[in-house]
C-alpha cells in the first residue's frame, strides 16, 4: 500500500500446506524504517494481526512460513513483532520454537453495534464533553482538503516529539489519505474544526472482519477544554458512527499497553467502555549486535529531547 513512502515497505510471506505445494494463506509484514544511514538503527518487521487469520494453519506450517520469514527479511532487521488479534496458544509452540518470546500487551474492544448500547456504555463524562464539543461549536469534518490533513499532522507530530515516539512522514498519511479517498484502501480520515482551525483528527483503517481501528488520533483537548471542547472525545465517538455506517461491529482501540504499567491513554480509553483483552506480542531479535547499537543510540537521544524540553 504504502511502497513509495520510503520508509514503510510490505513484504509477503506465503504459508504453505504440509505438501509445500499449496499456498493456505501468507503473513503480511510491514518494514520499517528510516531513511539513510539511519536504516541501519531503525528497521523493524511488524506484523499487524499476523497469524490469527490463518485459523486453518497448524504449527508445522507456521513453523516453516517463519524460517522463511527470518531468510526473507533485511540482514539490518532489528526485530521482528507480530502484534496479535487474540492469544491463539494452538500456535504458540511454533513462536518459541522459531526464538520468538510472548510479552504481555493490553486491547480495548468496543461493540459499536446497536450504537445506542455503545452510547449508553460511554461513561457520563464522555457523553458529556461530545455534547459540550457539538453545543459550543466543534465540527467534525469527514472529508477533508489536503492542506486539512497537513495542519493535523503537524499537531500530531508536535504530540510525538513530547511523548518521544517515533511517527512516520507525512508521506505516510497523504499516501493513506489518498488511498482512502480512491477507495483503493478501507480507511477514513476525519478532521475537528474549531474557530476555523484544524484542532485534532483521527486515522482509521477497517477490514472485512467488522472491525475499524484507532490507527493514530490526536487533538488540543488540553489547550481547550477551558472552552469545553474536546477533540480526541468527539473525534473517537464520529469514529464509532462512521464505521458502524461502514458495516462494522467493532472498534479496536489498538492498544492500551502493558498491564503492570500506568498509562494514561489507558485511562482515557477506558472510560468509552468496552471489553480488555491481552493478545499480546510476540517479539523476536533479528540483529542483536544492530539491536544493541539502536538501543543505546535511543536512550541517549531520548534523555537528550528530555533535556531540550526542559
Amino acid at each position: 500500500m504504502y511502497d513509495d513512502t520510503n520508509e514503510v515497505k510490505t513484504l509477503v510471506c506465503p504459508i504453505m500446506d504440509s505438501t509445500g505445494h499449496h499456498q493456505k494463506g501468507h503473513i503480511l509484514i510491514q518494514i520499517v524504517s528510516g531513511k539513510g544511514f539511519t536504516k541501519y538503527l531503525t528497521t523493524r518487521a511488524i506484523i499487524i494481526h499476523g497469524p490469527v487469520q490463518y485459523s486453518e494453519t497448524n504449527v508445522e506450517e507456521l513453523g516453516k512460513a517463519l524460517k522463511l520469514l527470518k531468510r526473507t527479511l533485511p540482514w539490518y532487521t532489528l526485530f521482528i513483532q507480530f502484534r496479535n488479534l487474540s492469544n491463539d496458544e494452538r500456535l504458540a509452540h511454533a513462536f518459541r520454537k522459531a526464538g520468538f518470546r510472548f510479552y504481555d500487551r493490553l486491547n480495548l474492544c468496543k461493540k459499536i453495534s446497536p450504537l445506542e448500547d455503545a452510547w449508553n456504555e460511554l461513561s457520563e463524562s464522555k457523553r458529556r464533553q461530545i455534547r459540550q464539543s457539538r453545543t459550543n461549536g466543534l465540527e467534525i469534518i469527514r472529508n477533508p482538503a489536503r492542506s486539512e490533513v497537513l495542519a493535523f499532522y503537524s499537531i500530531l507530530q508536535g504530540l510525538y516529539k513530547r511523548i518521544v515516539k517515533p511517527l512516520p512522514s507525512v508521506a505516510f498519511f497523504m499516501k493513506f489519505y489518498e488511498l482512502s479517498l480512491s477507495g483503493e484502501i478501507k480507511g477514513f480520515i476525519s478532521l475537528a474544526r474549531y474557530q476555523g482551525k484544524i484542532v485534532g483528527g483521527i486515522v482509521c483503517p477497517y477490514d472485512n472482519t467488522g472491525r475499524v481501528y484507532e490507527y493514530y488520533i490526536c487533538g488540543l483537548d488540553k489547550e481547550l477544554a477551558p472552552n469545553k471542547v474536546y477533540p480526541s472525545v468527539a473525534l473517537t465517538w464520529d469514529a464509532m458512527l462512521r464505521g458502524a455506517e461502514l458495516g462494522c461491529r467493532y472498534f479496536d482501540f489498538m492498544g492500551l499497553g502493558v498491564p503492570s504499567k500506568p498509562y494514561g491513554v489507558r485511562d482515557f480509553k477506558l472510560r468509552f467502555g468496552g471489553k480488555v483483552e491481552n493478545p499480546g506480542r510476540w517479539n523476536k531479535i533479528h540483529n542483536p549486535v544492530l539491536y544493541f547499537l539502536a538501543e543505546i543510540v535511543y536512550n541517549i537521544k531520548i534523555w537528550i529531547q528530555r533535556i531540550l524540553l526542559f
